[in-house]
């Protein structure tokens, strides 16, 4: 994965005629989103999409379609505003290009998705003796599920599955980035603890990874810092009631991860501070010092497993083969550009 982003670094810098001093710049969001496509295609559906080679391919423009800034960004941002505190279900359908593309985007991706059940029910029918890995195969092999609840599940897993780790990985970047004494900490640490790839032919190992502290704070700062969902909504679907409030079915509930994530009252008077350390300090629990389990709503209480596995491998990855780099980055209002400063 790195591998290929360096190569793009490097053939830049050629290209570009770029001093050493000056760096290359990579637009890594775009990067990261596409080499996340195909992990999660190869881990979930047993497909390699093949966006890292060929950013043209018709999954990645869907997805291109979907998440992409839209021209008139202002009125958007004002109508997922309004959807968001009233459920208008009417706005989506307003005749807007952003709105047009994003359902052009989506039928595109439910197509494909069928398309690859047909294919993955074909290979488990051809192949029943050999026990397939993917979650789709296992899904299919199942025959617990329809065939439309499966496309929904595809897509979903396609998205929640992708974007949320490009985005949280693009942060962590951004983050070592703008603290240079702490990517200073963390380079050392893996340096120190892990043997050289050079030097050595073992592979690194999750077990390897996971008695790195410092890597795990930085990790979990990350993800507490920048939640890559900073929003969700939720509808109740009965009469009930929350801390004594009564709450009539219907309504709109809003869990907001970027504010509960920095409220001084759970985590002190640091919230709003980047800081790895808080999630070493604790006495063995890993609370991050906060007061609550539930103060961190990054994952909706859930461990989030897999968006601080790849970071931890990508940071891992990073301070590895590149000795003497530091990252630096500026953000720009479409994307973020990384840079290596040689």
């Amino acid at each position: 994965m790195l591998d290929a982003v360096t190569k793009v670094i490097v053939s830049r810098t050629i290209e570009n005629n770029v001093s050493p001093s000056e760096g290359a710049a990579v637009n890594m969001t775009d990067w990261l989103r596409r080499v996340t496509l195909d992990i999660i295609g190869v881990a979930g559906m047993g497909y390699n999409f093949n966006a890292l080679s060929d950013p043209e391919n018709e999954l990645n423009n869907a997805y291109d379609r979907v998440f992409n800034k839209p021209h008139n960004e202002q009125l958007m941002n004002i109508i997922e505003t309004m959807e968001n505190l009233v459920p208008v279900a009417w706005l989506s359908s307003v005749p807007l290009k952003h709105n047009h593309e994003t359902d052009e985007g989506a039928a595109s991706i439910r197509r494909m998705a069928t398309v690859l059940i047909d294919q993955k029910r074909l290979q488990v029918k051809e192949n029943s003796e050999v026990m397939q890995k993917d979650v789709l195969s296992v899904a299919i092999d199942s025959d617990q599920i329809t065939d439309r609840a499966l496309v929904d599940q595809v897509m979903t897993f396609l998205a929640a599955g992708h974007e949320t780790v490009s985005t949280a990985m693009t942060w962590a970047i951004v983050s070592l980035c703008r603290h240079p004494e702490i990517q200073n900490q963390l380079r050392e640490e893996i340096r120190s603890e892990l043997l050289s790839p050079i030097k050595n032919s073992r592979s690194i190992t999750p077990q390897d990874i996971n008695r790195l502290p410092y890597l795990q704070a930085v990790c979990n700062e990350v993800l507490r810092y920048h939640a890559p969902v900073p929003l969700s909504r939720r509808e109740c679907i009965k009469d009930t009631t929350i801390l004594g409030h009564p709450i009539p079915k219907g309504t709109n509930i809003l869990l907001v991860p970027a504010a509960v994530n920095f409220s001084k009252t759970l985590w002190g008077k640091d919230a709003a501070q980047f800081r790895p350390e808080r999630w070493i300090r604790s006495n063995g629990s890993n609370i991050g010092g906060s007061t609550s389990t539930y103060a961190n709503l990054t994952f909706m209480h859930g461990k989030g497993q897999e968006e601080l596995n790849y970071v931890n491998n990508l940071l891992t990855e990073v301070f590895f083969k590149d000795r003497d780099h530091a990252l630096v980055c500026h953000l720009q209002k479409q994307s973020l550009r990384a840079f290596w400063q040689l």
